[in-house]
């Protein structure tokens, strides 16, 4: 995806300055012709609440005017899109970016029925709680992109074999729908 998209903003014109993580294969020589700057910044998975400062800091300490920033990363599209705030950018609001970038939030929001949890255990004990079966329900993590660890349950088993599968990302881990 990062060639096509450096090849599209150079063919418009437009200077990419990269915010990320020292040591990104992007801050490499090799990449220079995709960048007029590398901005070495923390970014973590899930973000933590001074991820939105930092981002901050880099682009002020940047010596050319930003008239964007943009991410093509879920997980931080809420957190750009309030430094994009600070910065009097345009941007989408911050608040309906946390609802449609968190699995979870978007079922409440659209009316459905969705437990979260972070954990076998507590998965299986709020489905017990609100009279549930876990079969024939879908789990899936909070963030991720499209069907990424996306699970069709039909059993126990399958349940668990699931719950392996996806325990590795960072919590909260779990969306359960009941079909």
């Amino acid at each position: 995806m990062a060639p096509g998209i450096y090849r599209a903003a150079a063919a418009l014109g437009i200077d990419v300055g990269v915010i990320d993580n020292p040591g990104h294969w992007l801050e490499g020589p090799e990449f220079a012709h995709w960048r007029v700057a590398f901005l070495p910044t923390r970014l973590i998975q899930p973000p933590d609440n001074e991820m939105a400062d930092r981002i901050l800091t880099s682009i002020r300490s940047y010596q050319r005017r930003v008239d964007g920033i943009i991410t093509f990363c879920e997980f931080f599209q809420p957190v750009v899109a309030r430094a994009a705030q600070q910065l009097g950018l345009h941007t989408e609001a911050p608040e309906a970016l946390e609802i449609i970038t968190d699995k979870y939030k978007m079922s409440i929001f659209e009316g459905k029925n969705a437990l979260d949890f972070s954990n076998p255990l507590e998965g299986l004990q709020k489905v017990s709680s609100v009279g549930n079966s876990i079969y024939s329900a879908i789990i899936k993590p909070v963030h991720g992109w499209g069907s990424d660890c996306v699970f069709r349950v039909s059993n126990g088993e399958e349940f668990h074999n699931a719950m392996d599968r996806i325990k590795s990302l960072p919590p909260p881990i779990m969306v359960l729908g009941s079909l």
